[in-house]
């Protein structure tokens, strides 16, 4: 019996089943297999979760039916395609000052200070959450505040998934020698606590085996803008992370807690001093967690490769969580560059576990966890002739490219990767300014930031034709479904005459490493990389930012908003 002799009610389910590309891969065999993918909603909506880069939702959506959830996906990726044309909404924020922000799932937190002394201790005694209205989810805009802790909180990090709401608490030591701060501001030394409570009441997590942690960590830490110098904190599922960043006397370390369990996982120290130039760390899963870190340098070379990606397996054996495969940074001469790793939220991960734990709001599409974005920021130092000279450059680095490697692993003996075998699967991207980005937001595979100056090289021209590009804000999209859609529906005339999108910026892709050079034609690194873009530049023309926008805000992002912070206490929020 023949496939296509079966009722299209059964046809339809079984293509269903398989992935997308076999269920466009259907419409090539007959006609009448076209005809039935063209006519089938639910199909559709298949594919145009694809094109969207996006996963099926693990509830969908029950007030809507396939219809007319594709007919939102398709305004969803034009809204991306060109945020401009998305009519903004404002809310109001406190007047107060923030202190620090966050955002994730849809959720906007900003912590204040209430009196003038935790202002300038740069800590918060109240934090306000905004949720934002979602066409994917259906939910409307809500507000609440909490400032109940009773403590001072330095930073907070959150998974609205869960309800799950981390504080860092510092608690000042006894008094050594003073060190002034910058800007004449003292500041203590402290210890550090974890505690897990809940975003919607503010109460103890149920799902903390201990509402506290004590950290171990201590020391002085610098102004909040000192990024390098503060605390960082990545949440994935059970697995919390702190790199601490004290940059006088104290304790520094990257440590990883099973928070349900409340137990400590791995504990990497770092020397008190070290922590600028490297060591920045994110959890990748519940499984990796990865760490920048500086390569070991031979005497005999004047070759300095710029660092390593070390990635530790956190699943206890009875050997213990171990670094399992080291990923090589390209090499330069002479001199040791800056590096600087940032990444967004992640999300929660799709265990067995965690299904049973979360409360779902049924949605229209999903992200998978794994569609995450690293940002390496390098700041590198070259000799010329007329002197030393500092090149800044931003790698994209997606993290399935570094979760692949360990899965394929045969053994269980640490490796290294060359830079020559995983170079090519990243993105460099050469600025043209003389100080690194600081404005900047990540959310799966998009990467918005502000005040983008820098080099576009096309693919065709071996890594020599470069132009210039300046932005006020641009926004980059890793994601290759993605890409491979907009080329497949925009032809070439299109794409030249579109000056809204980078000449070079349609997900081209290089299967080679080229050498990169400055202006002046010098290589700026001994081993090639892969200058050839494989991302698009969305449209957000000069007008896109309002006069007032805030000078020291990013524009920050998720999948379906783009948050505007102004001078005046109107925040502006763009949904697509």
């Amino acid at each position: 019996m023949s496939l296509t002799a079966l009722p299209s009610e059964i046809l339809i389910k079984i293509i269903g089943l398989t992935e997308p590309i076999d269920v466009r891969s259907c419409q090539l065999v007959c006609r009448r297999l076209h005809a039935l993918v063209a006519s089938s909603s639910y199909l559709q909506y298949i594919l145009e979760l694809d094109a969207c880069g996006y996963d099926m939702p693990p509830v969908p959506r029950s007030d809507l039916g396939y219809e007319a959830m594709v007919q939102r996906l398709r305004e969803h990726r034009k809204g991306w395609e060109d945020p401009s044309s998305c009519k903004p909404e404002f809310f109001e924020l406190s007047p107060q000052p923030t202190i620090s922000t966050y955002f994730a799932g849809g959720v906007l937190a900003c912590g204040y200070a209430n009196d003038e002394l935790k202002k300038t201790m740069d800590v918060m005694d109240s934090i306000h959450f905004h949720q934002l209205p979602s066409k994917n989810k259906s939910i409307n805009y809500s507000h609440w505040h909490h400032s109940d802790f009773g403590f001072s909180v330095d930073e907070f990090a959150f998974q609205p998934e869960i309800d799950l709401l981390v504080l860092i608490e510092g608690t000042a030591l006894a008094p050594d020698d003073p060190v002034m701060g910058y800007f004449d501001n003292l500041r203590p030394s402290k210890s550090y606590r974890l505690h897990f409570r809940t975003m919607s009441t503010n109460d103890p997590h149920w799902l903390a085996g201990l509402p506290t942690l004590d950290t171990g960590l201590s020391g002085r830490l610098r102004e909040r803008k000192f990024y390098e110098n503060r605390i960082i904190i990545s949440l994935y599922g059970r697995m919390v992370m702190l790199r601490s960043g004290a940059d006088h006397q104290g304790v520094n370390a990257i440590v990883v807690w099973d928070w349900i369990e409340g137990k400590e996982v791995l504990r990497i120290e770092i020397p008190v001093g070290q922590i600028h130039s490297h060591h920045y760390s994110y959890l990748l899963s519940e499984d990796y967690l990865i760490v920048s870190c500086p390569a070991p340098v031979s005497p005999n070379t004047s070759s300095v490769p710029l660092g390593l990606l070390d990635i530790y397996h956190l699943q206890t054996n009875s050997d213990g969580p171990r670094k399992i495969v080291s990923f090589e940074l390209p090499t330069q001469h002479l001199s040791r560059g800056y590096v600087r790793m940032a990444s967004g939220p992640a999300r929660m991960p799709c265990t067995p576990y965690w299904l049973a734990q979360m409360e779902y709001n049924s949605s229209i599409y999903e992200i998978a966890p794994q569609n995450r974005l690293l940002v390496l920021l390098f700041c590198i130092p070259k000799r010329h002739n007329s002197g030393q000279i500092y090149f800044h450059s931003l790698l994209h680095v997606p993290v399935r490219v570094l979760l692949d490697y360990p899965k394929t692993r045969l053994d269980d003996q640490p490796c290294v990767v060359p830079w020559s075998a995983w170079g090519v699967k990243v993105t460099w991207i050469d600025m043209t300014d003389n100080v690194l980005p600081r404005l900047f937001s990540l959310s799966g595979l998009r990467f918005s930031i502000r005040n983008l100056h820098c080099y576009l090289v096309g693919p065709e021209s071996g890594g020599q034709a470069r132009q210039k590009s300046r932005d006020r804000l641009a926004i980059l999209d890793f994601d290759q479904k993605r890409s491979r859609f907009a080329q497949a529906t925009r032809n070439d005339q299109e794409k030249i005459s579109n000056s809204g999108h980078s000449m070079y910026s349609e997900g081209a892709s290089s299967t080679t490493l080229m050498t990169c050079k400055d202006a002046s034609g010098y290589p700026i690194f001994e081993t090639p990389v892969n200058v050839a873009p494989v991302y698009r530049k969305l449209r957000a023309g000069k007008a896109f930012l309002p006069t007032n926008v805030a000078r020291e805000k990013p524009c920050m992002i998720d999948e379906e908003h783009m948050v505007i912070f102004t001078e005046i206490n109107p925040v502006e929020c763009c949904r697509v």
